[in-house]
């Protein structure tokens, strides 16, 4: 896949993570509680899958564009960010 292709695909990763947060503010489904709150939830969870997706692809694209020393300074980042977690 060329990279061009590849950014449109992230790029609809992104719009579609941003259209699930939307949609439960129109459309939700009428639970036991009388809310939409497992609607959110369920939404919610899945916008939060695409755009890890799409932040991994960036994450990616930044490691590879960084100069050297800013490299080592985002890689070691990444490693201790990924450690706490």
């Amino acid at each position: 896949m060329s990279k061009s292709k590849a950014n449109v695909f992230v790029l609809l990763l992104i719009s579609l993570g941003a259209l699930l947060l939307i949609g439960p503010e129109f459309l939700y489904l009428r639970d036991q509680f009388g809310t939409r709150i497992n609607t959110i939830f369920k939404f919610y969870y899945q916008a939060w899958m695409v755009w890890s997706l799409a932040a991994s692809y960036g994450v990616v694209i930044l490691a590879q564009k960084l100069r050297t020393g800013w490299n080592i300074a985002f890689r070691l980042g990444l490693v201790l960010l990924l450690v706490v977690a």
